[in-house]
């Protein structure tokens, strides 16, 4: 088993003291819980960057940067006069009652080992503790229960959409997601169609047509289509879900090949002696597919 970094912990520890005291950083001392937890959301992500480049060097500056915060925020806590220990001690117990198979003592739930024989059967057991404690607490949401209002829009639909099949609600097969995918495309071209389809002509102020579109839209009751887009994006996650994939990361990665993609297309009008600003759109078209049949080992785009 992994040493506990006791003499690390407790350095860190002193040197946060340090900078949070009289002599020590004012911007430090000037953060508060909310800060902090962003930074916290900025740092796991980094953190989560350099685990998927699998980066070992990155992963530890990244960890501990994310262990920092954890310090600094319990730090403030405990100047807020609460206990430093209490989250952690909070923590523990949590991991203890959520898993009786392993700690039968602390059990919350059905201590019988079988009842979480394998990583899935572990997950409904937490869920299921979970929603005990849940309505122990006296807090409302239901089945669902409410997700950080933080947390990712298709994360969510993941999260929901998983909760609900717990209990059944969920299609028999991978055709009825697929069928409920055409379902909502076809109504949100109901709801396209009736808006104009070409943007207004140019102007001298230069405008790009999606910003002239955008104009012309202007005061537009547009309630319907966000409400058909919303419903398109679920399905997505669903579809997601159904297939083992993280709805969040599918999105990201999509921005990721459009990034790359529209750099090197500027790589490639650069080359050429031109530049964004003096290619038409042709010339960007061109470039782009040429950068498409590079990454597909020169099949067409």
């Amino acid at each position: 088993m992994p040493i506990f970094p006791e003499a690390e912990l407790r350095r860190l520890w002193t040197t946060l003291e340090t900078l949070l005291g009289p002599g020590g950083c004012p911007w430090d001392r000037e953060q508060r819980s909310e800060d902090l937890a962003r930074h916290l959301i900025e740092e796991g992500h980094e953190w989560l960057a350099a685990c998927r480049a699998d980066d070992p060097a990155d992963q530890r500056e990244e960890l501990g940067d994310v262990a920092f915060l954890v310090l600094f925020g319990l730090q403030r806590l405990a100047e807020a006069g609460g206990a430093p220990g209490a989250p952690l001690a909070a923590a523990d117990a949590k991991l203890r009652r959520r898993h009786p198979q392993v700690f039968p003592a602390d059990a919350a739930g059905p201590d019988d080992p079988a009842a979480a024989r394998d990583s899935a059967a572990q997950t409904r057991l937490w869920e299921a503790i979970k929603r005990t404690e849940r309505l122990a607490d006296g807090e409302g949401g239901g089945w669902l229960g409410r997700l950080p209002a933080s947390l990712g829009a298709l994360a969510k639909s993941h999260r929901y959409q998983e909760r609900a099949a717990d209990v059944g609600f969920d299609w028999p097969d991978l055709a009825g997601v697929t069928a409920k995918l055409r379902e909502e495309l076809a109504e949100l071209s109901l709801e396209l169609d009736r808006l104009p389809s070409r943007p207004p002509p140019a102007s001298a102020t230069g405008a790009g047509p999606s910003r002239r579109y955008r104009a012309a839209l202007a005061g537009r009751d547009l309630a319907g289509l966000a409400d058909e887009l919303g419903d398109l994006f679920f399905v997505a996650a669903n579809l997601c879900r159904w297939l083992g994939l993280d709805a969040e990361e599918v999105a990201e990665a999509a921005n990721d090949k459009f990034r790359r993609r529209f750099g090197a297309m500027e790589a490639g009008l650069a080359a050429a002696g031109r530049s964004l600003e003096e290619a038409d759109l042709e010339e960007m078209e061109g470039h782009w597919r040429s950068v498409k049949r590079r990454e597909r080992g020169g099949e067409d785009a």
